[in-house]
C-alpha cells in the first residue's frame, strides 16, 4: 500500500512504541486502538493506493 508505520501512528494517534508492540504481538490492542486502526485502513481503501493521499488520511481521535 505504500504506507509506513509513521503514517498509521500519525493518523490514529497511537504512539509509535505502542504500535510496534501491537504489530509484533507483544501486547493486545485495546478496543479503541482496534477501532482507530480499522477506521484508518477503511479510509485508505476508499482513497485508493496513492501513497501521498494515504498519508493525509486521518481518523477522529
Amino acid at each position: 500500500m505504500g504506507l509506513r508505520q509513521l503514517d498509521v501512528v500519525t493518523a490514529t494517534g497511537i504512539q509509535p512504541g505502542r504500535m510496534s508492540l501491537i504489530e509484533n504481538e507483544h501486547v493486545q490492542p485495546t478496543q479503541r486502538e482496534l477501532e482507530l486502526i480499522e477506521e484508518f485502513f477503511t479510509t485508505v481503501q476508499k482513497r485508493g493506493h496513492d501513497p501521498q493521499a494515504l498519508r493525509s488520511a486521518t481518523v477522529n481521535l
